[in-house]
């Protein structure tokens, strides 16, 4: 798991954490986890297309 940078923090980098959800209502379910995490918004993105999803 990585390691949070507070100087990255303090200059207001921005993050991606990536995963593999089965659906995008369980990318959301887990977008709602980091933003209760984080204490902040999160941005919930379609990387790569999976056509047999």
């Amino acid at each position: 798991m990585a390691k949070s940078d507070p100087a990255a923090r303090e200059h207001g980098a921005r993050r991606l954490t990536g995963i593999r959800p089965c659906s995008r209502e369980e990318a959301l379910e887990w977008a709602a986890k980091f933003a209760v995490a984080c204490r902040c918004a999160q941005e919930v993105r379609e990387i790569m297309f999976d056509p047999l999803v």
